[in-house]
Order: structure tokens, then C-alpha cells, then sequence
């Protein structure tokens, strides 16, 4: 989510985007306020909009074309107003969950400079005149997010390609005269066509040193890959991606992870056998784990790895990243159903992602706010499902692990019983000690938690 100071940017640019050929401002705008724009007064606002109002019979609709955005209005110097000057700007960032910890965005700002995904589109605009400095498209990628480091701007997508194939292999034969007036048999192809597909990860790593001639610096695409998450650590990107290329089957010449990293090669090659790694699995999900460590303004060549297994929603902080797998397990005997979630922690080594220890707990967690790593523990807010004959109960617990434990992450306390009956946990907020759970069915109780003592947490308080 993004704090955005100035609605008007917004607009101008859907406006700009939807047109595709809107024409650069000709004018000097002077925006006001947080360095990127804000109107001196509710006239002012009046008179921008009305630019972009068609009237008609008392009706009144927004004009999107390229004739009602050639220019910005001229910003009135008014009292508390605040131009763009050649000095450091302050703007907004993404709203990381870890401080350290970078997440993609779809739009990013330097305080100069606006970068933009939109679908199979990047463009760099410039935040003062509005104009597009740089477009770079590709009809065959989905960019999702992006990431910014000094000279660098990282784009991460997806691909997903069709291919219609002719195959020549399914013949007949027909009779056919010869020139001696005699019948020949001869090979007849019936014209018979399918289609193929790939898909994979695509990394693309700009240099933005010179804004009138970014270039490409690097490129990586991870084949049959679907990328899970990623973050960024000083510079460092780290991939979070599945690669089911073998979830159900395998093929005796297609089993192996294959990656392209533009600094080593301009063609995909295979893992190396020494980076595919098992880890502990209950063998029923064999996939791979792709990991990828990328130095993005470095010349360095990506760590890869891969691990047997896939995994579901990752938390990350600056030491390492947790990631969880899902199950639901049948029990024969007494007919009923739980749910279990595996934790796999990742260790950072010189920028590395090191396997480190495994856990097993019972529920499952929300999303990545429900994780949080403190001095030294993990802490995971999960509910519990418990399906029986009977129907389905709800648990809903907090549980303390040792965050810094090798093979095995050691229990170290839990809280449970959290929310009435019937109420499953909607929300988790950590803060240091504190910790925050929402829980719901058809009332909203908050719980404020005390995790000051990991050994002992207690509830401080709740709301109803």
C-alpha cells in the first residue's frame, strides 16, 4: 500500500497511460506540498478537474484523451507552498512489513523519477513535467512488481507462452500413379497440429544512471518456475519461487531445474546436481523450491538452489526467512480432519539462503503478518481447524519458537484459546513485545498480547 500525496499525479497518469500517446507537458508546472504536488487552494482543484470534465445537458462525465492532458495546470505560488528544487526530495515508500527488509511495488518513486509496472508495460516518468521518459515492453510478460537500488531498477514478472506445433510424425500411405503408369505406395502426412506451452520467472535489472538511455544490465528467467515472493536486503534480491515441473511426473530428460543468468550465458542451463538439495518432506508434494540470490548492481553471478518441495507464504526478516507448507490430514479411524503447518527456516549467509531447521504446528497461519521474528524467536499466530462428524471447531493460538536452533526449531511457549467459539483469527499485528489479534465470526474482539516474556506471554487486554 502506498501513502500517495497528490491525487492529481494519480489521475494525470491513468489518463496517460489509457491514452498512450499523451503529449508532454509544455508547461512549467509548480506543485505544492510533499515535493510532489498539491493544489494552493480548493479553486485551484476546481480548475484542474473542469480540464478534464465534458458538459453536456447537466451531465457531466471525465474526458480521457490526449487533447485534455497536453499540459499541467500553471501551480499559483500560495502561502505554505513548496516548489521542486535541485536539492534531496523527500516522497513516499512502500510499506514494508520489516524495517531492512524491501517488498515489491508496482509504483516507486526516488523523488525525481516515477517507475511504473502496468501489465506487460515499464515506464519511468519524470515527477515534476509528467513525461514519459522511458517505456519498455514485452508482450510475453506480466510484470507484477518492482524493486529500486541506486542506479538499478529490478522488474519481476512472469511469462506464460503458446506455441502451435506441426508434427510431422503421423503418416499414412496412399496409392499413387508412377511415370510408368504403374501404383505406388507413398508416405501421406496428415496435417495434424497442437499446441505446447512454457512459462517460467523473468527478472529484468535497468541502468538508470543515464535517465535519456537506460539500458537492460541484466536479465534472468527461471523456466517453469512461478515466483511465490521476493525481497530485497541492501541491494541483494532474493527469489521465492515453485517450480512444479515434476509435481506429478517426471520426464527422464526434463527433470532438472533450468535457469538463464545473462552474466554467465545467453542460454538456459541446468542446475548443477550439488545445488538441489532434499529437505525434510512428508513425500506428498514433490516439487521444487527454487531459491535465487541476485547481487543486482553487481556483476556477480546469481546463487541458485534448489530444494525438493514447495511451500506456500513467507516471512522474511534481515537473519532469515521462514517459509510454510500446508497440510490437511485424514485420519481413518476417527474420521476427521486437521491441519498442520511445516516451517522451514532459511538462514542469510553472505547473502545466501542457507537451510537451517524445521518445525511442525498445528494450524495454520493467515498471511505473512500472522509471522514475526523478535530477539532471537519466531512467533506465528495460527488457527486451527478441526473437522469432525459432528462439524468444524476452531482454535486459535500464538506459538513461540527458537528462531536460532539448527535441525529442529525448539518450542520454546504458546498462548492459545484466543477468540470465542466459532471465531477464527482475521488479523496480526506484531510490535516488538506486543502482538495484536483479531478474531471474528459475527463480533470483532482485538487481543493486545504481552510477548515481553517469550517463556510466559499473556493476554493484556481485549476489545469488544
Amino acid at each position: 500500500m502506498k501513502r500517495f500525496v497528490m491525487t492529481f499525479v494519480l489521475v494525470f497518469l491513468a489518463i496517460v497511460f489509457v491514452s498512450c500517446q499523451a503529449t508532454p507537458s509544455t508547461t512549467t508546472a509548480t506543485p505544492t506540498g510533499d515535493n510532489v504536488g498539491a493544489f494552493a487552494s480548493y479553486s485551484q482543484l476546481e480548475s484542474y478537474l473542469k480540464s478534464f470534465y465534458k458538459q453536456k445537458s447537466g451531465e457531466r462525465w471525465y474526458l480521457f484523451s490526449s487533447t485534455a492532458v497536453a499540459g499541467a495546470p500553471e501551480m499559483d505560488s500560495a502561502e505554505g507552498s513548496v516548489n521542486f528544487t535541485d536539492g534531496e526530495r523527500d516522497y513516499s515508500k512502500t510499506n514494508n512489513q520489516v524495517e531492512g527488509v524491501e517488498e515489491a511495488d508496482t509504483i516507486l518513486t526516488d523523488g525525481y523519477y516515477i517507475y511504473i509496472t502496468s501489465g506487460d508495460k515499464f515506464f519511468i516518468v519524470d515527477a515534476e513535467t509528467l513525461e514519459i521518459k522511458f517505456t519498455y515492453t514485452d508482450e510475453a510478460n506480466y510484470w507484477s512488481g518492482l524493486y529500486l537500488y541506486n542506479d538499478k531498477v529490478v522488474l519481476i514478472g512472469s511469462y506464460y507462452r503458446y506455441f502451435l506445433i506441426d508434427d510431422p510424425e503421423d503418416t499414412t500411405t496412399e496409392t499413387v500413379p508412377s511415370e510408368d503408369g504403374d501404383e505406388v505406395k507413398e508416405p501421406y502426412y496428415y496435417p495434424y497440429y497442437y499446441y505446447t506451452y512454457e512459462y517460467g520467472t523473468k527478472v529484468v535489472v535497468f541502468d538508470k544512471s543515464d535517465i535519456d538511455n537506460v539500458e537492460i544490465a541484466r536479465e534472468l528467467d527461471f523456466d517453469s518456475s512461478y515466483i511465490t515472493s521476493s525481497r530485497m536486503i541492501d541491494g541483494t534480491l532474493y527469489l521465492i519461487m515453485n517450480n512444479y515441473a515434476i509435481r506429478y511426473y517426471y520426464k527422464e530428460d526434463n527433470f532438472i531445474p533450468k535457469y538463464l543468468d545473462s552474466v554467465r550465458s545467453d542460454e538456459m542451463e541446468l542446475l548443477p546436481a550439488n545445488r538441489i538439495y532434499f529437505m525434510p518432506n512428508d513425500s506428498n508434494d514433490f516439487s521444487y523450491l527454487l531459491l535465487a540470490s541476485i547481487a543486482v548492481d553487481t556483476e556477480e553471478e546469481a546463487n541458485v538452489k534448489a530444494y525438493l518441495g514447495s511451500i506456500y507464504q513467507v516471512y522474511m526478516s534481515t537473519n532469515n526467512l521462514y517459509a510454510t507448507v500446508y497440510r490437511f490430514n485424514y485420519d481413518y479411524e476417527t474420521q476427521t480432519y486437521d491441519d498442520k503447518t511445516f516451517i522451514l527456516r532459511f538462514a542469510i549467509e553472505d547473502n545466501e539462503l542457507v537451510y537451517k531447521a524445521f518445525a511442525e504446528i498445528e494450524g495454520n497461519p493467515l498471511n505473512q503478518f500472522s509471522m514475526d521474528e523478535h530477539e532471537g524467536n519466531f512467533r506465528i499466530a495460527v488457527t486451527d481447524y478441526d473437522y469432525t462428524n459432528e462439524g468444524m471447531a476452531f482454535a486459535n493460538n500464538l506459538i513461540i519458537l527458537d528462531a536460532t536452533s539448527d535441525d529442529e526449531m525448539t518450542f520454546v511457549s504458546s498462548l492459545t484459546g484466543l477468540g470465542k467459539p466459532g471465531e477464527r483469527i482475521y488479523s496480526v499485528r506484531f510490535s516488538g513485545d506486543i502482538a495484536y489479534v483479531v478474531t471474528f465470526v459475527n463480533t470483532d474482539p482485538l487481543y493486545k498480547l504481552d510477548l515481553s516474556n517469550p517463556e510466559e506471554p499473556k493476554i493484556l487486554g481485549e476489545h469488544y
